[in-house]
C-alpha cells in the first residue's frame, strides 16, 4: 500500500520561500505538490491528513548525534571514552539506550540522523525498528566499514580521536555530542548548520521541493511557545526549531511523530533505557 498524506498549514516555509495558507501533498514518501489555498479535492481523500490552522511546516534537519552514549551523557565523555563504552556494550543494549536520544532529535525536527557508532548494525537496527532516515558516523580512530541500507557513512573526531571528516566543535555543522540533552534549545544558526551538514555529507538537499523524499516537520504556532510565529514575514520562522517541539514529523514514508507523541518510541522503551543507564552509572559511582 502506498500511503498518501495531506499536510495543511498556515505557513509553509520551503527553505527558500514562504507559502501562506497552503498544503503539502505526499505520496509514497515523496512530495508531490506544494500549493497555496485549499488543497485540490482529490488530495482531501488522503489516507492521513495532518496539520491545520496555526501550523508551520518546515524542512526536516540533518544532524550527527552520539545517541548510544545517552546513558553516560551526564559525564560528558570524550569520543575515545565513548568508544570504549560502545565496545563494552552489545548491539541490543546500544539500540535500546539510543531510543530516548532519537526521540529527542525527532522532537527537535531532525529527520536524517547520523548515528555515532563503531558498528553499522546500530543505525540499521534503528531504521528497521522505528523507521526514519539514518547514516553512520564512525569514530576516526576505528576502522570504517560499509554501511548498506544507510544514506551515508562518515567519520567523526575530537582531540582524543583525531582525523575525522567531521570534527566535533566545528560550528558550521550540526553535530550534537556529549550533551545534557539532544534538543536544539540555545543552538545558533540551526537551519544553516544543518544545510552545511547535508552538503558536507552529500545528503539530499535540505528543503521542501516537489519530487524529493519527504523530510517534513510540523510545528503548532497556535499555542506557546511558538504562538503567532506563523505570521512571520521572513526567514526568522526557521528559528522555530529551537523554540518549539514538533507536532508531526515525516521522514520518507514514515510518520514518526504525530500529535506531539512518537509513534514507535514508547514508555516501555524509556523504561528499558533507564534500567540499562542506571546499572552503568551505578557501576561508575
Amino acid at each position: 500500500m502506498v500511503l498518501d498524506i495531506l499536510v495543511r498549514a498556515s505557513l509553509i516555509h520551503t527553505g527558500s520561500e514562504a507559502v501562506r495558507d497552503g498544503y503539502v501533498y505526499i505520496k509514497g514518501g515523496r512530495i508531490v505538490e506544494i500549493g497555496s489555498g485549499p488543497a485540490p479535492e482529490d488530495y482531501t481523500y488522503a489516507a492521513l491528513i495532518l496539520g491545520g490552522p496555526g501550523r508551520i511546516v518546515v524542512p526536516g534537519l540533518a544532524a550527527i548525534i552520539d545517541a548510544p552514549a545517552y546513558p553516560i551523557r551526564l559525564l560528558k565523555p570524550s569520543l575515545r571514552a565513548r568508544l570504549r563504552y560502545y565496545e563494552a556494550m552489545g548491539l541490543e543494549a546500544l539500540a535500546a539506550v539510543s531510543l530516548p536520544a532519537v526521540y529527542e532529535a525527532h522532537m527537535a525536527g531532525v529527520t536524517s540522523i547520523i548515528i555515532e557508532t563503531p558498528d553499522p548494525g546500530l543505525p540499521q537496527r534503528l531504521a528497521d525498528t522505528i523507521g526514519g532516515i539514518y547514516g553512520a558516523a564512525y569514530p576516526a580512530c576505528t576502522e570504517a566499514r560499509d554501511a548498506p541500507g544507510l544514506v551515508v557513512a562518515t567519520t567523526v573526531s575530537d582531540p582524543t580521536c583525531p582525523g575525522g571528516t567531521i570534527e566535533y566543535g566545528d560550528e558550521s555543522v550540526l553535530a550534537l555530542a556529549a550533551r545534557l540533552a539532544y534538543n536544539l534549545a540555545g543552538e545558533r544558526s540551526v537551519y544553516e548548520r544543518s544545510l552545511e551538514t547535508r552538503r558536507r555529507l552529500g545528503l539530499q538537499e535540505q528543503g521542501l521541493k516537489e519530487g524529493r523524499i519527504a523530510e517534513v516537520a510540523i510545528f503548532n504556532s497556535s499555542r506557546p511557545p511558538a504562538m503567532l510565529l506563523d505570521y512571520s514575514q521572513g526567514q526568522e520562522v526557521l528559528e522555530v526549531y529551537g523554540i518549539a517541539g514538533v507536532e508531526s514529523l515525516l521522514a520518507g514514508d514514515h510518520v514518526l511523530v504525530d500529535g506531539g507523541e512518537h509513534l514507535y518510541i514508547v514508555e516501555k522503551s524509556f523504561g528499558q533505557a533507564r534500567s540499562i543507564a542506571s546499572r552503568i552509572l551505578a557501576s561508575r559511582a
